[in-house]
């Protein structure tokens, strides 16, 4: 008897574990999240905000680092990217108008002669992704500017506007 009881506690030990797995990864995953569900627009802000003075950063350490300073998930990586023309989808189609799309361009980011960067500098060619970007952006004139660029829609503009300086501060390193 005290054998088939050992038997039974030591399945027991070797199974729970693995149902306790299993309930995390399919049950337990959605109420371990506690961000709230994406919100889509169908209107998107392009931030632009200066370069990242670190050297060696990714966009997706500078993601969870901005994540980090707004305290939720602001990007959504199944909406659109932005560009002058409106909303496009991955093979680049215009998929709405440019009144759907706002742009928010931080003072810090300077063109090569000094002057601060409009709208207006960039070029209509230029295609921004659906997330946080660390690079180059083409302007008119075939120049670049070196930006972190935000995409999100425009649902979290308050969130975001209200947390600019320290996204800035923390991108300044």
């Amino acid at each position: 008897m005290k054998n088939t009881r050992y038997y039974k506690i030591a399945i027991l030990g070797a199974i729970l574990p693995i149902l306790l797995v299993a309930f995390t990864m399919y049950a337990g995953a959605s109420i371990l999240n506690t961000s709230p569900p994406m919100v889509q627009t169908g209107s998107l802000t392009v931030y632009i905000l200066p370069y990242p003075t670190k050297v060696n950063i990714d966009a997706g350490e500078i993601h969870e680092s901005l994540v980090a300073i707004v305290g939720q998930e602001f990007t959504d990586k199944s909406n659109p990217g932005a560009s002058k023309l409106g909303q496009y989808d991955n093979e680049g189609k215009t998929l709405s108008s440019s009144d759907k799309i706002k742009f928010v361009i931080h003072p810090d980011v300077k063109k090569n002669d000094g002057k601060t960067l409009t709208a207006d500098d960039i070029s209509e060619n230029m295609l921004f992704g659906n997330g946080v970007t660390a690079g180059g952006i083409l302007l008119k004139d075939d120049s670049t500017v070196d930006a972190t660029i935000l995409v999100a829609d425009q649902h979290y503009d308050s969130l975001l506007e209200s947390k600019m300086s320290q996204m800035k501060t923390k991108l300044s390193g």
